[in-house]
C-alpha cells in the first residue's frame, strides 16, 4: 500500500508539474504574437490543458490524502473496537432485570434508564414509565446501567 501512495504522489506532482509547463510555453507562445487572433491557440490548447492538469494532479493528492486519512481512521477505531470487547463482558447473565413493577426513565424517546443511571441524574423532562410501557414502546436499554426488560 505504501509504494501506491508514494507512487500516486509522484504522479499527482508530475502533473502538476507539466500543467505549469504547459501554461509557461502557452503564455511564451502567445507573448510572441501580437494580435489577439493569433494568441488563442495558445490560450486554449496550452493554458486550460495546463489548468486541467493541475486540476487532476490536486485532485489525486487530496483524494490520496482522503485514503490515507480514511486507513487510520479505521485502524484506530479497529483498535478502540478491540479495547472495549476485551473489557466488557459479554454474557448477558451481568444485565440485571426490571422488575416488572419498577419504573424506568426514558431519554429522547427511544432509550431507557435506571433512575440511579448518570445519564439522567439532574435531567429534567424524561418521561417516567413502567417495564411494562418499555416492552410496548420498543425501547433500547441503556448502555451504561444496562436495565433489562
Amino acid at each position: 500500500m505504501r509504494t501506491l501512495a508514494k507512487s500516486s504522489l509522484y504522479l499527482s506532482v508530475g502533473l502538476v508539474a507539466v500543467g505549469f509547463l504547459l501554461i509557461f510555453l502557452a503564455w511564451n507562445g502567445a507573448a510572441e504574437k501580437d494580435f489577439i487572433q493569433g494568441q488563442f491557440p495558445y490560450l486554449l490548447s496550452g493554458g486550460l490543458t495546463g489548468m486541467g492538469l493541475i486540476l487532476c494532479g490536486l485532485a489525486l493528492a487530496a483524494t490520496q490524502a482522503h485514503r490515507r486519512d480514511m486507513l487510520s481512521l479505521q485502524d484506530r477505531i479497529d483498535e478502540l473496537i478491540a479495547a472495549v470487547q476485551s473489557s466488557t463482558p459479554s454474557t448477558p447473565a451481568q444485565l440485571t432485570a426490571v422488575p416488572s413493577d419498577a419504573e424506568v426513565f426514558v431519554t429522547n424517546g427511544r432509550t431507557y434508564h435506571r433512575p440511579s443511571c448518570r445519564t439522567v441524574q439532574g435531567r429534567a423532562g424524561l418521561d417516567l414509565v413502567t417495564a411494562d410501557d418499555v416492552e410496548h414502546r420498543e425501547l433500547s436499554a441503556c448502555r451504561i446501567c444496562r436495565p433489562a426488560a
